[in-house]
C-alpha cells in the first residue's frame, strides 16, 4: 500500500516547507483570499538582514558567508507570530519514526521532517565543515513496497529518494532526530500584529544592538563597513592574508556570491527583491502605502547587489564569468528539474572543479588586477549600503506615521 496525500502540487520556496504546507491544507490570506506567498512568510520571519562572517576550517579553504536573510529561527518566529500551532512527534526509534511518518500522511497532513543537508542525495554534496546542517523538508507520499518516498523541497518539482536515504539524514541530527512536525492554520488576527513585528525586526537588525555581543561592528550597515575595511587591510583577517590571491582569494570570490544568491535560503540578489515584495504586502495589511516607497527601495537594493555580484565574479573576465555560469546552472537545473537534472549537476560540478583548479594553476590576476578587483568590490557594497540605509529610513518613516 503507498501512502499519498491527495492532489499534493505545493513545491519549492526558500520557506515552502510551511508555506506549502498550509497551502496544501487550504490556507488563504484575507488580504488576498489566496494562500500565503513566500515573500509574506519571509518577511515576517524577521526578512533581510547584514552580516559580514569569514571562517576557515583547516584544511579548508577560507570562505566568507554574508548573510543576507534572517537566520536566527527564522521558521519558528514567523510561526509564533501567525499564531500556527505545531504539533510533533520525535523518536531515536526508527521503526516508530516510519510509524509517525505514515500515519501522519494516512491523516492527511504534509509531514515536516528535519534533514541533514549533505545526506539528502540531490544536495550532491559531502560534509563539510559549513554545510552539515539541518533542514525542513516536506514528505508527501511513502511506498513500502519500493522503498521510496516522494518530498517537497526546494525544487519545483517532486522529488524522489530511498526510503533510507531519508531514514539516515532525519536520523543524523542530534536535537532533532526522526523529528516531524504537521502545522495548523494560523490566527488571522494576528496578521497585521506578525506583519508589524516582521518588519520592526528588519529595521532593528540593520540600525540597533546585533542579536549577539560578538556580532557587533560585523551585522547590520556596519556589515558593509566591515566588509570594505577587510577587501583592503593587511592584518590576519584582511583579504590581502585570509583571501589572499590564488586559492583563497578565488574561495572568497566564489563563497561572497555563493552565500548571497543561490545557498539553501538564498535568492537571487540577497533576497532584496523578494523582501521588496514582502513591503507591497504589508503596505496593503497595514494601510501604510508609505511602505510602497521602501519597497522601491529595496528593489534597487537588489540592482545594487547585482551590480556587486558583477565585482565579484566580473563577466569582463572569462574564467571568473563561467564560474558564475555554472553555478547559476547547477541552481537552476535543480530548481526547475529536480532529480531528472543529477546527471547534467554532476558534470557541471566536474567542469566547475577542474575550471577552479585552471584558476589558482594560472590565476589571471597580478598585484595590478588583484588592487583593480578589491577597488571595484568596495565601490560596489558601499553602493549598496547606501541604498540599503535609505530603505530603512523609508520603512522607520513609514512605520511611524
Amino acid at each position: 500500500m503507498t501512502y499519498r496525500l491527495e492532489n499534493y502540487t505545493q513545491f519549492g520556496g526558500n520557506m515552502g516547507t510551511v508555506r506549502n504546507a498550509l497551502a496544501y491544507q487550504g490556507v488563504t490570506m484575507p488580504h488576498t483570499g489566496e494562500a500565503p506567498t513566500q515573500a509574506l512568510l519571509f518577511g515576517i520571519s524577521g526578512g533581510v538582514v547584514a552580516g559580514y562572517f569569514a571562517f576557515e576550517y583547516a584544511p579548508a579553504l577560507p570562505y566568507l558567508h554574508f548573510l543576507t536573510r534572517n537566520t536566527f529561527d527564522p521558521m519558528n518566529k514567523m510561526m509564533d507570530r501567525l499564531g500556527i500551532i505545531t504539533n510533533a512527534r520525535q523518536t531515536d526509534n526508527p521503526d516508530k519514526a516510519v510509524e509517525n511518518l505514515v500515519n501522519t500522511l494516512v491523516d492527511g497532513k504534509p509531514a515536516i521532517v528535519m534533514v541533514a543537508y549533505p545526506l539528502m542525495p540531490y544536495n550532491l554534496t559531502a560534509p563539510t565543515g559549513d554545510n552539515e546542517f539541518t533542514y525542513p523538508v516536506i514528505v508527501y507520499a511513502y511506498d513500502p513496497a519500493t522503498g521510496t518516498v516522494l518530498l517537497s523541497d526546494r525544487a519545483q518539482v517532486p522529488l524522489g529518494i530511498m526510503a533510507d536515504e531519508l531514514a539516515a539524514a532525519r536520523a543524523n541530527p542530534k536535537k532533532n532526530k526522526h523529528r516531524l512536525m504537521t502545522v495548523d492554520l494560523p490566527n488571522n488576527d494576528k496578521l497585521v500584529e506578525a506583519v508589524t513585528a516582521g518588519i520592526n525586526e528588519t529595521i532593528e537588525s540593520f540600525v540597533g544592538e546585533p542579536p549577539r555581543k560578538p556580532m557587533a561592528g560585523k551585522y547590520g550597515l556596519s556589515a558593509y563597513d566591515k566588509w570594505v575595511e577587510m577587501l583592503n587591510a593587511n592584518s590576519k583577517e584582511g583579504w590581502a592574508k585570509k583571501f589572499a590571491p590564488g586559492e583563497r582569494m578565488l574561495s572568497g570570490l566564489i563563497s561572497s556570491y555563493y552565500y548571497a544568491n543561490v545557498w539553501l535560503t538564498a535568492a537571487p540578489n540577497a533576497s532584496r527583491s523578494e523582501y521588496a515584495d514582502f513591503l507591497d504586502e504589508a503596505a496593503l495589511i497595514l494601510s501604510r502605502p508609505a511602505l510602497k516607497d521602501a519597497a522601491d527601495q529595496w528593489r534597487e537594493a537588489a540592482r545594487q547587489w547585482q551590480g556587486l555580484n558583477d565585482a565579484l565574479l566580473p563577466a569582463r573576465m572569462p574564467p571568473f564569468d563561467r564560474v558564475r555560469q555554472l553555478i547559476d546552472m547547477d541552481n537552476q537545473f535543480f530548481l526547475e528539474k529536480g532529480r531528472d537534472a543529477d546527471e547534467q549537476r554532476v558534470a557541471l560540478k566536474a567542469e566547475l572543479d577542474a575550471l577552479k583548479q585552471d584558476i589558482v594553476d594560472d590565476f589571471p590576476l597580478g598585484d595590478a588586477g588583484v588592487a583593480v578587483m578589491i577597488e571595484a568590490i568596495s565601490d560596489s557594497i558601499q553602493g549598496v549600503k547606501d541604498v540599503e540605509a535609505e530603505a530603512i529610513t523609508l520603512m522607520q518613516a513609514a512605520m511611524s506615521e
